[in-house]
């Protein structure tokens, strides 16, 4: 057969199949990583603040259902609608729309997008939230807790001014 002489893939077009195995991948998170990348990955474990999520954990609680005991953070936050709830029991009129019945990755993925833009209406700064790949694929998850942390201290500079000061 040309293509076998060739080393060319005829059932995948013309790339070379170089990884047989990774047919059934699903996402680029999935595709093995080598070289620096483990490095940074390692690095990025490394400084994952297992405190702040349990604090972060708690603060959404406040807002919305508790978090199931067998779930990580990442899969609980995926869908977008703990965070999209917290935002609209702080602050209704500024959380937009937002899927309740979100199964899809794209309804997940605009959850979090809903998110973000509360959290610009609320006064954050885009370096200040985290990308949606960060949490829906599991990216990043130290920026999606430093942004999660950040608006909790927002929001709690928030709340300070809003509550008079007691009388001296």
């Amino acid at each position: 057969d040309v293509y076998k002489r060739q080393g060319i893939n005829a059932e995948y077009g013309s790339l070379p199949n170089t990884f047989p195995e990774d047919r059934n991948l699903k996402k680029m998170s999935d595709l093995p990583i080598y070289g620096i990348d483990i490095e940074l990955k390692n690095k990025f474990e490394g400084k994952y603040d297992t405190e702040g999520e349990s604090r972060m954990i708690a603060f959404i609680e406040r807002f919305t259902e508790p978090k199931p005991a067998d779930t990580s953070f990442q899969v609980w936050l995926k869908n977008g609608l703990p965070l999209c709830r917290m935002a609209q029991a702080i602050r209704p009129d500024l959380m937009g729309p937002f899927r309740e019945d979100a199964v899809k990755p794209f309804q997940m993925m605009e959850n979090i997008e809903a998110f973000h833009k509360w959290c610009s209406g609320m006064g954050l700064l885009p370096k200040d939230l985290f990308q949606t790949v960060d949490l829906y694929e599991a990216k990043n998850m130290t920026n999606v807790l430093t942004s999660l942390l950040v608006l909790k201290t927002h929001l709690e500079k928030i709340e300070s001014k809003e509550t008079p000061a007691p009388p001296l």
